[in-house]
């Protein structure tokens, strides 16, 4: 085994056993899933129309898409909802009225990635004479000292997340559980060749699973996999499968047919060349900001939809594509007017009057920088409403809604509603006090680098801990050991170098700062260029970051990401 795939499998105790432990993806059912299958074909055999109803982000998305292409395709009277931020979150009464005002034939809802907790919604639908089955994966609440399930009142819910259900990997995601029900109901009810077509669909389930930052491990790993390698295929041979615009009025070809061009047109600006630059990073930093722009700044989701489904899937892509680069903007512009501005909450919670699709990547950003739980928020009348992030070792919602705060959504990245500027001090004052006890409970050794590796490199083409052909074996290892995500993550470097002759350190695009070594690969520091300055006088430098790669005209090459972390004189 190379020296350096077998140091970082026993940093991280990933042993043989472990691995195929991970790697298992063997899962039982989801509870109610074949009660579901068999009302659903109750639905297909009477040709009832039913209307899927999904989330307006990526994984909602993603659902939306694979949920309409799977239904269409088993031979289903079905349409799909386009939701739109101006009705707000959720299942809500107003959403309702707009669905049933587009389609008045309606018998059926089937909602993805939404409705656990949407208890006016469904009760207003059902008043209608609407049957509701909700598929979801957001954690089941208690309403007084009920259970939600049994005060929701819809038909059917199918979640790992409901409080009945002993799925064992809580962490999938909302396309994930629409794809095992549609999954499990070709099984039952359709061809093998249907079950094939299904079976594809497991693309858009995986990129809501990197959309929703949900663990990458047992059946969410091999899911990804098969996303990715779906999604390649679908790019490698789309010259081939959609000629002529094949394409055509088929609805689930339509679904592939416009993931393909979303991927030609990332191929057109230079973020992919070749198939394997397709990975989970390219999901992740790429693909799911993309799609997520549009609810970002709360545009017409039918430009999205329309990428699939519409009837010019290229000019929706290029106006998607606009958005994101205007969505990158913003963010700038609102970042630069909350460090300028006074923030007696920070660095838990900062006030801003940016709009609600960007508080949460505000959030993201700046925690980023402070390493502790972040909350943005704006006012919204007396109350103040916004997004938070937080960092693995603090679990923000549960801390936080067993202290009496509202929280919605996952662990990591959450929806906050605080009642007035009373509550912001006191969530301010509870967060100052529970990081830092909860901080001081973990053991940090100081002196042991949370590097997976160590690597010290001269500028004289020798490396005083690996040989290069070793290195270059370890990313192609790595490629194999992957996907990396969520409670798997990429390999962490220590990476000591001495600046000199033959390393090469450049800025780019005046914010970031890359480090360009005569090995093909490179140390790249995310908004760290006014760091420049340190390096000339010093002899020694350190970086500590997440390992990474792609390829640039076939040419593979080594992004390192980190952090400047030290810079010291000998």
């Amino acid at each position: 085994m190379n020296k350096l795939t077998a140091k970082f499998l026993k940093a991280r105790g990933l042993t043989a056993d472990v691995l195929s432990d991970i790697n298992d993806d063997d899962h039982a059912l989801l509870e109610d899933i074949d009660i579901l299958c068999k009302k659903l074909n109750e639905i297909h055999i009477a040709g009832d129309q039913i209307v899927i109803l999904p989330d307006y982000d990526m994984d909602g998305i993603s659902a939306g898409v694979l949920g309409y292409a799977g239904l269409v395709e088993m031979g289903f009277n079905a349409a799909l909802f386009r939701p739109t931020p101006a009705d707000g979150y959720g299942f809500t009464e107003n959403t309702i009225k707009n669905l049933v005002k587009e389609f008045p034939s309606v018998k059926y809802i089937l909602t993805c990635d939404v409705g656990i907790a949407c208890y006016g919604g469904v009760q207003f639908a059902k008043s209608l004479g609407i049957g509701v089955l909700v598929t979801d994966h957001h954690p089941e609440e208690m309403v007084g000292s009920t259970r939600g399930k049994d005060t929701l009142g819809a038909d059917f819910v199918v979640n790992p997340n409901r409080f009945d259900d002993s799925y064992s990997n809580k962490g999938i995601c909302g396309a994930h559980v629409l794809y095992q029900v549609l999954e499990r109901y070709a099984f039952l009810y359709q061809n093998s060749f249907i079950q094939e077509q299904i079976s594809r669909l497991r693309v858009f389930a995986g990129i809501g699973t990197i959309s929703d930052m949900m663990p990458l491990l047992y059946e969410n790993r091999n899911l990804v996999r098969d996303a990715l390698a779906i999604c390649r295929l679908t790019w490698y041979n789309g010259d081939t499968l959609f000629v002529n615009n094949m394409a055509g009025t088929n609805i689930y070809v339509r679904a592939f047919y416009g993931l393909y061009l979303v991927l030609e047109k990332f191929a057109e600006m230079g973020k992919i060349s070749v198939e394997k630059d397709i990975d989970e990073s390219f999901f992740g930093f790429y693909l799911v900001p993309m799609f997520n722009s549009a609810k970002r700044l709360d545009a017409d989701m039918n430009i999205v939809f329309g990428i699939f489904f519409g009837n010019t899937p290229s000019e929706n892509v290029e106006m998607l594509y606009e958005l994101n680069e205007q969505r990158k903007l913003v963010v700038d512009k609102e970042y630069d007017i909350i460090k300028d501005s006074p923030q007696p909450y920070a660095p838990y919670i900062y006030l801003t009057t940016a709009s609600s699709g960007i508080k949460g990547l505000l959030a993201a950003k700046l925690m980023r920088e402070t390493g502790l739980p972040t909350m943005v928020v704006g006012k919204e009348g007396n109350a103040f409403k916004g997004s938070g992030r937080s960092p693995s070792w603090y679990p923000a919602r549960t801390r936080s809604i067993a202290n009496g705060f509202y929280i919605a959504g996952h662990e990591g990245a959450f929806g906050v509603g605080l009642t007035d500027i009373r509550e912001v001090k006191a969530y301010y004052h509870f967060l100052k006090k529970d990081t830092e006890d909860v901080f001081e409970t973990i053991d940090f050794d100081e002196t042991h680098s949370d590097a997976d590796i160590i690597i010290s490199v001269t500028g004289e083409n020798a490396d005083t801990d690996i040989d290069i052909p070793a290195f270059y074996e370890f990313l192609r290892d790595l490629r194999r050991i992957g996907p990396f995500g969520i409670d798997f993550p990429k390999p962490r470097l220590e990476f000591h170098f001495k600046p000199c002759e033959g390393i090469w350190i450049l800025l780019k695009n005046g914010r970031h700062l890359k480090i360009q070594f005569p090995y093909g690969f490179s140390v790249l520091c995310w908004n760290q260029g006014y760091k420049l300055e340190d390096f000339k006088d010093a002899e020694s430098v350190k970086v500590v970051g997440d390992l990474g790669f792609s390829r640039f005209n076939d040419a593979i090459s080594v992004n390192f990401t980190g952090d400047l972390e030290e810079v010291f004189n000998e």
